[in-house]
């Protein structure tokens, strides 16, 4: 197995069959969770090092990823993954992942299976997990710009 080096499409596909796949623990992140859950890690004051972050996403357990070829090729797209959303901040040019669109009736965007929802879930979960490493005196306005946006990107998380 190479590295991923560009994160389009077709492994988009491949991290969501894994992630998503019956035989993954039920605590597994789903793809567009785990791309919410690492923008948030991304985003975050204190470096995270992504080994920190995968077990997270794989679960507690880490399911029964025993084979060797199979574990190398979840890690290469988590960090194909990882590397695209680090790349958006970096550049602050953040965007969606890969097929992550925003349903056209904006209700549905609600719903426990739409994308939006999903993504925002695991930012939501990515931000409570890394809580402790925001500031709790924030000067006013940083205080209310980040109240602001942690309203937006958890707007559809329920």
């Amino acid at each position: 197995m190479n590295p991923v080096t560009d994160f389009g499409r077709d492994e988009a596909l491949a991290l969501q069959a894994i992630l998503e796949s019956p035989s993954r623990p039920a605590d597994t992140l789903h793809y567009f969770e785990t791309a919410g859950f690492l923008f948030a890690v991304c985003g975050n004051p204190d470096l995270v090092q992504p080994s920190e972050g995968i077990p997270e996403v794989l679960g507690k357990s880490h399911g029964d990823i025993v084979e060797v070829d199979e574990a190398k090729r979840t890690l290469d797209l988590l960090m194909g993954l990882y590397k695209q959303v680090s790349q958006g901040v970096v550049e602050r040019h953040p965007a969606l992942p890969w097929g992550c669109e925003v349903r056209e009736d904006p209700m549905s965007n609600l719903d426990e299976d739409a994308p939006l929802a999903r993504w925002s879930r695991g930012f939501s979960q990515g931000y409570g997990w890394l809580l402790k490493s925001w500031p709790d005196d924030l000067p006013g306005e940083l205080s209310q710009g980040l109240s602001s946006c942690l309203i937006v990107l958890t707007f559809f998380s329920k």
